[in-house]
């Protein structure tokens, strides 16, 4: 994907998926996973039904600021679980500055695993930063196709580090097996498709402009 260093790819059944698969590869009941704060409910209730704790960290209309950034990787941080653009609920995105600063905090902390996830992706009206290049030891950054393509095709590209990666899909061979092809091939059908490039563009604008009546409010 786009502005992702890289490394292998595979699919999962949606974000929440792909972020499930992920902390259970590489995390133990009681760690803690450090979230946005506010975040996505979904994202705790994910967390909670890992046995894991979240870990809040304040953030402002460029990301996770990085003195509540430093605090919250403490020691039994395991997981960093950060939205690039648009942040759900509060409209932020994470600024170039923003994540340089971000980045040097998160490479002192090697056991961090670090999961980007961009809901929105071409439709989200702000440009993709991303704290994953140079990449961490373990990382993914997760597109989701259910905002702009439709929620009924679950379907989310993640890229990755080679370990992460291949731990997700040896456990997905051993239940749902893959994700169905039918669906992959009508995700790339409508991505690529000129005429929903042009519909993403108008749509871009939109939510632009909404993210920012939002931060202004």
């Amino acid at each position: 994907p786009a502005g992702i260093p890289a490394g292998a790819v595979t699919v999962t059944s949606g974000a929440l998926d792909a972020i499930e698969r992920v902390l259970r590869e590489h995390t133990r009941a009681g760690d803690r996973v450090l979230v946005e704060d506010p975040t996505l409910p979904a994202f705790l209730d994910v967390i909670a039904s890992l046995g894991l704790t979240p870990q809040p960290c304040a953030i402002d209309d460029e990301g996770l600021t990085p003195d509540a950034f430093e605090r919250a990787l403490s020691s039994h941080t395991t997981a960093v679980i950060v939205t690039p653009r648009p942040q759900n609920p509060a409209g932020a995105a994470i600024s170039t500055r923003r994540a340089a600063d971000l980045k040097r905090l998160l490479h002192r902390r090697s056991h961090v695993v670090l999961i980007e996830v961009d809901p929105v992706g071409p439709v989200s009206g702000v440009p993709m930063v991303t704290l994953s290049d140079p990449p961490p030891e373990h990382w993914v950054s997760v597109k989701s196709t259910s905002k702009f393509l439709g929620p009924d095709l679950r379907v989310a590209v993640v890229a990755g580090d080679e370990v992460t990666i291949a731990r997700i899909e040896r456990r997905q061979a051993l239940g749902v097996r893959w994700v169905s092809h039918l669906l992959q091939r009508l995700t790339l059908t409508l991505w690529s498709d000129p005429s929903s490039g042009r519909r993403f563009a108008r749509a871009a604008d939109v939510y632009a402009q909404r993210r920012q009546a939002l931060i202004d409010a």
